[in-house]
């Protein structure tokens, strides 16, 4: 490679770079290329030079992304040793790798579908990657036996939480000057060998979500029955945003999902941003729920951690879910960080009172506010998946979360 082409490639990854972090900032749509242009040190039409649109741009962060994840994943597959040691070494490129920021995939659908299909393609090749050393560990008998479909999907969803989730943490200077360290190490600790002290702590939860979370109903009623209509659109699109991204969804997805015209979502919300508001508030009181009823149930500290992560993971397999706490709404999350703030706090409490008693390992305290990348990503993996149930997909991630995935000495 001559000198210009390799100045022109260096350039090109410096622009990918700078503009996955944006991504991962507002949204894949919201890219402002003028100001990228300023942050790369080119002329708005010199960045034509490199990309001849905002398509082609985010297109080329997401393929970068998946070819950087297959790298260290191929990485990972040629370190010595057994399961864990290579499961180590791929979270550890991951994140403290040369190519760590990188473009989260939320907004896929934005694309065209040919490159939909191209991404979509390397992503299950990724998966199944990921999968071949979970299932070379439990032959090995390094890893225990576990659901190895459910296992990568957690391990890629708190990877990818990774990237976003300091923005939304309360973390001092130090901790933000550091958090890919931080992030790779609690990751590490709690699928290795998990939060609890007990490694045969039984994770087996019989509560519902759907159960603890009536909502009263009266059909004849036109307030009630508007309410119910306001919060059934509010779930759909929730799911779809969590699906599919914010920027990819539409109203008339929306529209769809409800069975609805896009006048009755009109009817409602004058534009995606108010209704991305109206979500993350319904998605708020339902967090702000569960923390409480796990906070308020009859058992230990540990098991009232047990409690909110699993009514999470059911939470997200319902027709409505809470809107998860994606990166692609910057402008409107400074009014929300206090809530998710006040809600890892008293988590946090929790989990003090849980190392107190010697329930809970001394995990990073920031594993609290990581642990949402175990189930934030439910809903757009688990059809096609697995077979489980909801209840037992439950089980399986919190088994991995609270006892880890090492076998047992």
């Amino acid at each position: 490679m001559g000198q210009p082409e390799k100045k022109k490639d260096l350039k090109r990854r410096e622009i990918i770079i700078v503009a996955s972090r944006q991504m991962n900032e507002q949204g894949a749509t919201a890219i402002r290329l003028s100001k990228l242009s300023q942050l790369v040190g080119l002329t708005r039409n010199a960045l034509y030079y490199y990309f001849k649109d905002r398509v082609a741009l985010i297109h080329a962060c997401y393929l970068f992304a998946c070819k950087n994840n297959a790298e260290d994943l191929n990485f990972a597959l040629s370190v010595k040793g057994g399961a864990a040691e290579r499961l180590g070494a791929y979270i550890d490129r991951t994140l403290l790798g040369p190519n760590a920021e990188r473009a989260v995939l939320t907004d896929l659908d934005i694309l065209p579908s040919a490159q939909r299909s191209e991404l979509a393609e390397i992503i299950d090749q990724n998966v199944g990657l990921l999968e071949s050393i979970l299932e070379e560990g439990i032959s090995s008998k390094q890893l225990r036996p576990f659901n190895v479909a459910i296992g990568a999907q957690v391990i890629q969803g708190l990877l990818s939480w990774a990237q976003l989730w300091y923005r939304w943490a309360a973390l001092d200077q130090q901790a933000l000057d550091c958090h890919y360290q931080i992030a790779a190490d609690a990751i590490k600790q709690a699928v290795l060998e998990g939060v609890s002290t007990d490694r045969e702590f039984s994770v087996s939860f019989q509560q519902q979500w759907v159960d603890l979370s009536p909502r009263p109903f009266k059909a004849f009623d036109p307030e009630s029955l508007q309410k119910e209509k306001r919060y059934q659109l509010v779930g759909a699109a929730s799911l779809l945003f969590n699906k599919k991204g914010i920027e990819a969804t539409t109203f008339d997805d929306i529209a769809d999902q409800l069975g609805a015209t896009k006048g009755a979502v009109y009817h409602y919300f004058k534009d995606k941003k108010a209704l991305v508001k109206a979500c993350f508030l319904q998605a708020f009181e339902q967090y702000d729920s569960i923390a409480d009823i796990a906070i308020n149930s009859s058992g230990n500290p540990l098991e009232q951690l047990l409690a909110s992560l699993h009514l999470n993971c059911q939470a997200q397999m319902t027709r409505s879910p809470p809107l998860t706490l994606q990166g692609s709404i910057s402008n409107l999350s400074k009014s929300h960080v206090s809530r998710a703030t006040s809600i890892a706090e008293k988590m946090s409490d929790v989990r003090a009172t849980a190392i107190a008693a010697g329930l809970h390992s001394d995990i990073d305290e920031n594993i609290i506010t990581l642990s949402p990348g175990a189930f934030f990503w439910i809903s757009s993996w688990v059809e096609g998946r697995t077979r489980e149930s909801e209840m037992a997909l439950a089980d399986e991630v919190c088994r991995i979360v609270f006892t880890g995935i090492r076998s047992l000495p």
